[in-house]
């Protein structure tokens, strides 16, 4: 017996990548002449071996790691010596992909390099979230933070934005998304909480067709994060949720386009944002919401008790758990998934819980509490998402 792997193109022009088993008996199936067929899943990313590489610069420069490249090229022995140029590379297959369909979610906000996004920032910081060792994405959502909601409103073009978008997460978007990795659009933030709730003062309907428009031209879905605790907007915050929809349907099947997603965020438990956490409920359990974010507290928890006390608060005010996700610093979480650390009694306490999953605040290249290279939330990946 003789294992292989081959590159066929299929009559549909697709490329995909099998794994061969082959006997000296010669069967023809279709285009490809073998006994038995193993497929071992599409190659859904290719690089081409350039003069110079070696199995650590193509790693290094690709975004994943050498373990996967081992993995997915076992013509590749292990001191990586045996590479020509013109070789073609598996870098990702689709049974190495993230957990698309988000019924677990293990997501990151990103700040890019300063929350703003108007230009393209360093991504090269970022490597570690496209691969968490084995080849598999760490997060399988990423959470671009954040729009400015009035420049959204006037759809504005120019200072770094087009009709409304900050030029950095246009430009960012097919980063992650060619890992298998969903993107979203955050609108507002703690800085822009009171230009949120005058672009709904303004015109909430106009305010949520620019938003489902964006959504639809960039496959993304959107996620309203409004810190202001008060009544005063609800109303305008309802038309926005409802004018949203109608543009675009909720849709919780598998192969839904991410331009479906909307969420909102609320805070890590009912006693902060009180006035949004019961109308999120309400938009929850009617399909307007995808789930709704528990947010990170002030500072990061101390404790996993303190931590879950909050989250607790959601769930006994009625929220659903699998349509709650709960929110950790990244800071906190990075250096290492050890027993009795709050990262891993996290994952714990959602797999117990059936909750819907975890996001972290925040990747960046910004520094201070922005996260990089996160070790610890890695291996949580591996531990929730499998």
């Amino acid at each position: 017996w003789q294992a292989v792997i081959m590159e066929v193109t299929c009559p549909s022009s697709r490329t995909v990548t099998i794994m061969m088993i082959m006997t000296r008996a010669l069967v023809y199936v279709g285009y490809v002449s073998a006994l038995v067929l193993l497929v071992a899943g599409v190659c859904t990313r290719t690089y081409t071996v350039q003069s110079g590489d070696t199995c650590d610069s193509i790693a290094s420069s690709q975004g994943v790691s050498v373990q996967t490249i081992y993995a997915l090229n076992p013509s590749v022995n292990s001191q990586c010596t045996n590479l020509e140029i013109g070789q073609v590379l598996c870098l990702a297959s689709s049974n190495n992909g993230g957990n698309d369909t988000l019924s677990t979610v293990y997501s990151i906000w990103h700040c890019g390099d300063d929350c703003a996004w108007t230009d393209k920032p360093d991504l090269s910081q970022s490597a570690w979230i496209l691969d968490r060792g084995d080849g598999k994405p760490t997060s399988n959502l990423v959470i671009m933070s954040f729009m400015d909601p009035i420049a959204l409103l006037n759809a504005q073009n120019g200072n770094g934005y087009t009709n409304g978008v900050p030029n950095g997460m246009i430009a960012s978007v097919s980063y992650f998304t060619s890992r298998g990795i969903r993107v979203m659009f955050s609108i507002g933030g703690a800085s822009w909480s009171d230009r949120f709730v005058s672009a709904l003062n303004q015109n909430a309907a106009q305010f949520a067709k620019n938003a489902a428009m964006t959504a639809k031209k960039y496959d993304v879905g959107m996620e309203i994060d409004v810190e202001v605790d008060s009544s005063s907007y609800a109303s305008q915050l309802g038309t926005f949720v409802d004018t949203y929809r109608t543009l675009i349907p909720y849709d919780s099947s598998a192969n839904a386009s991410s331009s479906t997603l909307l969420t909102i965020d609320m805070g890590s438990g009912t006693d902060y944002l009180a006035t949004i956490a019961s109308p999120a409920r309400g938009w929850v359990s009617s399909n307007k919401l995808n789930w709704a974010n528990a947010m990170v507290s002030d500072s990061p928890w101390n404790d996993i008790n303190s931590a879950t006390s909050s989250w607790q608060q959601h769930l006994s005010a009625g929220l659903p758990a699998n349509r709650l996700v709960v929110s950790q610093y990244g800071s906190n979480t990075c250096s290492s998934y050890n027993s009795g650390g709050i990262l891993q009694e996290t994952v714990q306490w959602v797999q117990g819980k059936g909750v819907r999953g975890i996001a972290f605040w925040a990747a960046g290249s910004g520094g201070g509490e922005f996260v990089s290279n996160c070790r610890g939330i890695q291996q949580g990946s591996q531990a929730l998402l499998k």
